[in-house]
């Protein structure tokens, strides 16, 4: 990768004043015509995207199409709905690529211990570029004579996108220590029982993994087995949470809960104890935090007593309690809060998250740390795990997100591909269920998905190249579903490269898996994609190959001809062996 006209940009700022003085965005950046960074026509645009219900997306500028509605275009914080802006501002976060595979102008940030970085691109009503501005978000006070230094973004032009990308991910853990545990291969109650699980229901799928002989060495337990959100303590349907993790412990599995320490039920012991806990806004009224349909408070996590409490918390939980694989949930509500009015205003709120997050890192000791809908950047080091989209549903159409369900969330996982080198990349539970009927008025539990996207839903796991989780009533599955899983298992690292990056439709729909397998997916939702496949797909030498099409069974020493249903996929491998039949593994995708 040739890299050019290369700069670090970090600003030193120090208060020359004798009284405190505020400190909010700071301007890094800024052009007003793409002259200036050196691109030609038809530029595209990489956007990533701060929390996982966003939409991270490629788009070219100049063209108002839904693939750059989707860069302003938010999922709602519930994640069911999509909020449609008016704005022509496309916000970018710690990446940006703006050009295409061979001459682009990259924005990268190397930081996120400090602050985070926002690249606002601005567009005309037609989709044409305005103008580019990189801002570095401080948002803190700084007392007489204090200086503060942002943190380095990198801004280049490159003749390789998916080497800077690369690059970037590299530079970002340099000096750290990643993904050091073995990643767990996870039973998860919430996708199917949501906030009704019960220690029954809990028992049922026990005896079920141990009967079907699934390869699954954790179950975690969702959301529904506390009492107040805020306290942690068992409510009265589960009555003892050490029973239960010992239960889980009788059966070979490692216990996992489900909580969400940075917001509070209203009627919690926790509100009583530490009212001055609470963040308010403004107007010195709680802030609020909507989930499930009920409202929470929100702790003021800039509080540093709120650490050690933090830490104490999960502590019990994992020492008193016996669970060794953590999933905290919402922890962004003190980040994204309106017109939040921090206590601690000497602090950056992205060095109180860390803090937060490093406390209970230290309390949870070695278990296993998932984070789902937190920060990205500032948890590189911290957690084992993070969520790479929005929560799953087993459709692929709903009335919700634009009348899309899986293909977002696998846009969101796909795209976010390169964070695998930071954490195990959690795809979201693998749901293959067949199920017209909700579960107790559960829209969640319903399996809506046929054969053919059930086909999709299993590559989308194996590009996540990460974490696996099961979310199913397992005594009630069929087989050829559930079967479905050794398609993933056992778990595989693996090197993603999204083929022709800056030039892919809407949703990515060809990915390189390890050099050596290549996923093809057709979300058309009438026609049939049909396709040639060649070596020349993988690699250009001359070397002698087979292409093995494991969906449709069939082998080639030249080309395969792929055709796919509306909604389906295959893999393709690409292998220099001599291969006359698939074995008795050809079944498993990664055989």
């Amino acid at each position: 990768m040739k890299m050019s006209n290369y700069h670090v940009i970090n600003k030193k700022i120090t208060n020359h004043l004798k009284r405190d003085n505020y400190l909010g965005d700071i301007l890094l950046y800024e052009v007003n015509s793409l002259k200036d960074l050196k691109l030609g026509k038809d530029i595209k645009v990489f956007r990533t995207a701060r929390h996982k219900n966003d939409m991270p997306t490629i788009f070219t500028l100049g063209r108002f199409d839904d693939a750059m509605r989707d860069a302003i275009t938010k999922i709602s914080e519930s994640g069911t709905s999509l909020i449609k802006s008016k704005s022509n501002l496309i916000v970018s976060d710690h990446l940006t690529v703006i050009g295409d595979n061979h001459k682009a102008f990259v924005i990268a940030f190397l930081g996120g211990k400090k602050h985070l970085i926002r690249s606002e691109i601005k567009v005309d009503q037609k989709g044409n570029f305005v103008s580019l501005k990189v801002y570095a978000e401080i948002n803190k006070v700084l007392k007489p004579k204090e200086t503060f230094i942002t943190e380095k973004v990198e801004i280049y032009n490159t003749d390789d996108v998916n080497e800077a990308i690369k690059d970037f991910a590299k530079k970002k853990v340099k000096g750290i220590k990643v993904k050091q545990k073995k990643c767990p291969i996870v039973y998860c109650t919430w996708y199917y029982y949501g906030q009704t699980i019960t220690p029954n229901d809990c028992l049922v799928n026990l005896k079920e993994i141990k009967r079907r002989k699934l390869p699954l060495n954790t179950f975690q337990i969702d959301d529904g087995w506390e009492d107040y959100v805020g306290d942690w303590n068992a409510n009265k349907k589960f009555v003892n949470m050490k029973k239960m993790s010992n239960e889980i412990k009788k059966y070979g599995l490692i216990p996992g809960l489900w909580t969400s320490p940075f917001i509070v039920s209203k009627k919690s012991e926790f509100v009583k104890a530490h009212p001055d806990w609470i963040l308010k806004d403004q107007q010195n009224k709680p802030c609020i935090f909507e989930m499930n349909k009920d409202h929470y408070f929100i702790v003021d996590i800039t509080i540093k007593e709120t650490w050690k409490y933090f830490e104490k918390l999960y502590r019990r939980l994992s020492n008193d309690y016996g669970f060794k694989y953590h999933k905290l949930d919402f922890t962004r509500a003190p980040i994204i809060a309106n017109n939040a009015n921090y206590k601690n205003k000497y602090i950056t709120i992205i060095e109180a998250y860390r803090n937060a997050c490093l406390s209970i890192r230290k309390g949870m000791g070695e278990s296993f740390f998932l984070m789902c809908g937190g920060l990205y950047d500032p948890l590189i080091g911290i957690v084992d795990a993070q969520r790479t989209g929005s929560d799953v549903l087993s459709m692929w159409n709903a009335v919700n997100r634009g009348g899309k369900t899986l293909p977002y969330t696998m846009k969101q996982n796909i795209l976010r591909y390169y964070m695998n080198e930071w954490w195990y990349n959690d795809p979201d539970s693998f749901i293959v269920r067949r199920n017209k009927h909700e579960y107790k008025g559960l829209k969640l539990s319903l399996g809506l998905l046929n054969d053919e996207e059930v086909k999709t839903s299993t590559i989308n796991q194996l590009l996540g190249g990460g974490l696996f989780s099961i979310s199913e009533p397992l005594n009630q599955i069929d087989d050829d579903r559930l079967n479905n899983i050794y398609h993933v298992l056992p778990l595989k690292k693996v090197d993603v490269e999204i083929k022709d990056l800056m030039y892919v439709p809407r949703f990515p729909n060809e990915i390189r898996i390890n050099k050596q397998y290549l996923a093809i997916i057709n979300y058309d939702d009438r026609k049939k994609l049909v396709k040639t496949i060649t070596s020349k797909d993988f690699h250009q030498d001359d070397k002698s190959y087979s292409l093995i099409d494991f969906y449709a069974n069939k082998i080639s020493k030249t080309q395969i001809k792929v055709m796919l249903l509306p909604h389906s996929a295959t893999i393709i491998k690409l292998t220099t062996k001599n291969v006359k039949h698939i074995n008795n593994k050809g079944h498993y995708l990664y055989a």
